[in-house]
């Protein structure tokens, strides 16, 4: 999906901005300058693995998944595991870190061989 991108020219200060992807960046409307292609690239190629990371929380997704195999709505397993559901969904989207006591009550509740709790914790944030 293409992106509003602004940048600055960095021979004569002039901002703009376009519609694409890092590597689209045209010249300078004021100056001509053009940014070295490659550098374009690498650049688009590092914010591409960032846009990855981003989406990708391999934690949040473990935990939704074993719920769901569990057969528990989001509401059932808030209620076992003495949170607040809203908390419990913040959880499971990556919004919220994963701290040990909710991923120690995740595996009891949902009979998990792999989990939450034997995988790094995303953050130490606690109940409170």
């Amino acid at each position: 999906m293409p992106s509003m991108i602004d940048a600055s020219c960095p021979k004569c200060g002039r901002r703009f901005g376009w519609c694409g992807e890092l590597r689209d960046k045209p010249p300078c409307p004021r100056c001509g300058h053009r940014d070295d292609p490659a550098e374009l690239a690498a650049a688009q190629a590092k914010m591409d693995r960032l846009k990855e990371l981003a989406v990708s929380n391999p934690t949040a997704d473990l935990c939704r998944e074993q719920r769901v195999q569990s057969g528990l709505s989001l509401r059932q397993a808030a209620k076992i595991l003495g949170v607040d559901p809203r908390r419990l969904s913040d959880v499971e989207h990556g919004r919220e870190p994963l701290w040990d006591e909710l991923a120690k009550a995740m595996a009891e509740a949902y009979g998990a061989v792999d989990s939450p709790s034997e995988r790094p914790v995303s953050g130490t944030g606690g109940e409170g």
